[in-house]
């Protein structure tokens, strides 16, 4: 027999913590962090209101200058 082996008849008790005890306590730890994230994750600000089909603004948004200015879009390219 190897000198590693060891006597199989014999019983050698480890010392320390039990790998289950370890595999629980990183669950343990998996699930904190996933409540802890969606917890986060929901306590965001609510979405803004969406603006009506027509286009047009309410008087109680925030807008600056005429509401039936005209609007000019400019596009600039660089070919290169």
């Amino acid at each position: 027999m190897s000198p590693r082996r060891g006597d199989p008849k014999t019983k050698v008790e480890s010392k320390g913590i039990p790998n289950w005890a370890i595999a629980a306590g990183i669950g343990v730890l998996v699930v904190i962090a996933a409540v802890a994230l969606f917890t986060i994750q929901s306590a965001s600000a609510p979405a803004p209101a969406p603006v009506p089909v027509g286009g047009s603004t309410t008087s109680t948004s925030r807008t600056k200058g005429n509401a039936e200015a005209k609007i000019e879009f400019i596009e600039y390219s660089d070919f290169q």
